[in-house]
This record gives C-alpha cells, structure tokens and sequence, in this order.
C-alpha cells in the first residue's frame, strides 16, 4: 500500500512540474493565430504582451486546458511506466520498504538516559544532603 501510494505521489508530482512547462511553452510558442486556426474560434486571452510589435504573446483558456491534459497525461504514463517496468518497481519498493523500517522502528535511545540518569547518585543535587537525618 505504501508503494503504491508512493507511486502516486510521485506521479502528482511530476504532473505538477509539467503544468508549468508546458505552460511556458505554449506562452512563447503558439499565438492567437494558430489558436484560431485550430480551434475555429477565437482564443479566450487571460493575460497578453506584444512584443517589438509583431508578436503577440499569451495564455489563454485553450493553453490551460492543453497544458493540463498533457500534464495528466504524463502523471498517468509515469504512474503506468514505474507500476511495470521491474527496474523502476523494484527501486520504489526498496526505498518504501526503507522508509517504513525506519518509520515504525522503536528508539529506545531516550528512555534509556532518562532511566540512567534517575539511577545515577552523583547527579541529584546536593538538597539532599541538607535534609535533616535520625540519629
């Protein structure tokens, strides 16, 4: 269960760092005219620059729903490529197994100095020396 959770984790991940890319991407590369010419409407701009007054740079509705199917595409190839390739399967399983023995394991360190100190004379403070005692 961990592995798999693993494996997803990673693949929201890597969907997560593509969005942007993809993103940039089609911010310096497809303008409204190619737009246009594949969608026959005209692009729905959310943020825009012109630059030396020939090119115009945007991102639009149709950039974002590109860029986030592409981006789940990728998440989903990943999670699909690291559930079946053995190589890359049995790296993540490595590193969960690792993972949950360390998590889990009992650390004994703490509870052992706090019993020691509590049985140590030499550490109680001289208050008790001052206490009055039967003769």
């Amino acid at each position: 269960m961990v592995a798999v959770l693993s494996r997803l984790a990673s693949a929201a991940m890597l969907a997560t760092a593509v969005f942007p890319a993809f993103l940039v991407l089609g911010f310096l590369t497809i303008g409204p005219d190619i737009i246009k010419s594949w969608t026959k409407v005209a692009p729905h701009e959310i943020f825009g620059i012109t630059t030396n007054g020939i090119h115009r740079h945007m991102l639009s509705w149709e950039h974002l729903k590109v860029a986030g199917f592409l981006a789940t595409f990728s998440g989903f190839n990943f999670a699909l490529v690291s559930a079946s390739d053995a190589r890359l399967r049995e790296a993540v399983n490595d590193s969960a197994g690792d993972l949950v023995r360390e998590a889990s394991a009992v650390r004994p360190g703490p509870r052992h100095e706090i019993a020691t100190a509590d049985a140590d004379p030499a550490s109680e403070s001289d208050s008790c020396a001052a206490a009055p005692t039967k003769e």
